[in-house]
């Protein structure tokens, strides 16, 4: 019912009789806000708002057959006279409210991070394990309770606060660190700034505080305002995202060259003392990605190269530098939209005595072409699709495709998708081809015959004949973390509307390198 009410409101916003607060320009103003079973309603300080705001709570309580509980509700004022305070009290018939207060444990205003807050927050949890001295408990059930109890006191406080230095808390027995965890959960909401622009809290932050509508902001502006305690909290935590960024690269229009991460490349203008070459190219061509690049017809078709540096003026010593980063950066710009995603390490925390190996792709050797496939089934809708992308030995995307499949198992999909990269392969006149897969059971048949599913014979010795037609040929396994390529569009084939439908289409999506930790 809760929601009714969030709805009514919002219709007498739209009529124009409930005009609300606006906090920051080019936002909408705020009517209401609902937590729970508690509601916030905001208004002009006017006889007639609060009028207007009177007749929908009774009527709500009409309809919902619900009470608004009015001696635990509170009005507070801002910049508005006595007189008028008095005359909206009567028409709503509540108190006015004592500022600062507190929602949550958290202070609506004052010095938000200040030590007494959390020394509050300690002492209850010292309390709370206080009733628990008494108790027939274990050493181990202790600890348990500790886990279970007093660790999820402060979330709420840790999701919006920074804790002070001050504050002497530790983890241990199995605990978290409160510190981190206030560190990884301000950093979280540096993430949802970016991912959940239409929410409230995103867009009031956003006005008020960035100085660009750009989706990208908060990760892009350099020295950001300080402001409220949520804010500054905020942007404390802001470089943690930082590091673990990188442009996905789509048109290239959004990334800039040298100061941003991408294509899971260090940033250029930390590799170095580069000043120089960039002020000289940002005034000759841009400061973003494309103005780097133009497109040229390759063996096969359209290839995104680097622009030629010894056009320039610049000094041969700083081009090559410029160059020698370059060569070791091979990008295909296509029609999407630039956008940032998350680009670190996985890693798992079941022990520590892991193997980290690398699932990182690479190009293939001068003169060769290197295909990856994969398949992927849906066995609950009967759905069955198969992916392949074919690179150059400049390490560019020349095709890829997509088909969906009979009804079939996984490893006839990956079966299928080899056949289809043999196909494409000899269409377009290849002769030296490199298969990647990530499925050992299809690499191991086809290079050492030891096939463990009978009925993939007939499969492998198909592939084996098609394979025959090139002059060179190797097969190798890599792991799927490396061949997100291929994965991506034999999921996306599943959504094909006709079996074996066939799709050959510019690139979209672009696989970046990857630490994965394994067993």
């Amino acid at each position: 019912m809760a929601e009714v009410l969030g709805q009514f409101i919002s219709k007498k916003w739209e009529e124009g009789v409930w005009k609300g607060v606006q906090i920051a320009a080019g936002v909408n103003s705020i009517t209401h806000l609902q937590f729970t079973d508690d509601t916030f309603l905001a208004g002009d300080a006017t006889t007639r708002e609060a009028q207007v705001m009177k007749e929908t709570l009774d009527i709500y309580e009409k309809a919902s057959g619900q009470k608004v509980n009015w001696n635990k509700s509170e009005i507070f004022f801002f910049n508005t006279k006595p007189c008028k305070q008095r005359e909206v009290c009567k028409i709503l018939s509540m108190k006015v409210g004592s500022l600062p207060g507190k929602y949550l444990g958290i202070p609506f205003f004052g010095d938000a991070n200040k030590f007494d807050l959390w020394k509050n927050l300690i002492d209850s949890c010292i309390n709370k394990m206080d009733g628990w001295k008494s108790r027939w408990l274990t050493l181990v059930g202790r600890i348990s309770m500790l886990r279970t109890v007093v660790s999820t006191i402060p979330i709420y406080s840790m999701m919006c606060l920074k804790i002070p230095k001050k504050a002497k808390i530790r983890g241990g027995a199995g605990l978290r660190d409160w510190h981190k965890m206030n560190t990884a959960l301000g950093a979280k909401l540096v993430w949802n700034i970016y991912t959940n622009p239409n929410q409230m809290w995103v867009k009031v932050l956003r006005a008020k505080y960035l100085d660009s509508p750009d989706d990208h902001r908060v990760f892009t502006i350099r020295n950001p305002p300080r402001g409220s305690a949520i804010w500054n909290f905020i942007m404390d935590c802001q470089g943690v995202v930082m590091d673990h960024l990188t442009w996905q690269i789509g048109k290239g229009t959004k990334a800039k060259f040298w100061e941003d991460s991408w294509a899971g490349f260090s940033a250029i203008r930390e590799l170095g003392d580069f000043l120089e070459t960039k002020e000289h190219f940002v005034q000759l061509w841009g400061d973003k990605v494309k103005d780097y690049m133009r497109c040229i017809e390759g063996e096969i078709g359209k290839e995104w190269v680097w622009k030629d540096l010894s056009t320039t003026s610049l000094l041969a010593q700083l081009q090559q530098r410029l160059r020698d980063v370059l060569d070791q950066r091979k990008l295909f710009l296509t029609g999407t939209k630039d956008r940032v995603i998350w680009h670190g390490s996985v890693a798992s925390n079941k022990g520590q005595n892991k193997k980290v190996l690398e699932a990182r792709w690479k190009p293939p050797e001068k003169g060769w072409f290197k295909v990856n496939f994969d398949g992927a089934a849906q066995t609950s809708k009967s759905l069955v699709g198969a992916g392949l992308a074919m690179w150059n030995d400049n390490g560019y995307l020349i095709k890829c495709g997509a088909k969906r499949l009979t009804k079939s198992t996984n490893n006839e999909a990956e079966v299928q998708a080899t056949l289809l990269v043999a196909g494409l392969a000899r269409s377009q006149g290849v002769r030296n081809l490199h298969l990647e897969g990530d499925s050992l059971i299809i690499i191991q048949a086809i290079m050492n015959g030891e096939i463990k599913a009978w009925h993939l014979e007939g499969f492998i010795a198909v592939i084996k004949e098609e394979l025959i037609f090139f002059e060179n040929f190797k097969i190798s396994h890599i792991r799927r973390e490396g061949n997100q390529t291929a994965d991506k569009l034999s999921k996306w084939a599943l959504s094909f509307d006709l079996e074996g439908e066939v799709k050959l289409e510019d690139f979209q999506w672009i696989p970046l390198s990857g630490i994965v930790t394994v067993q």
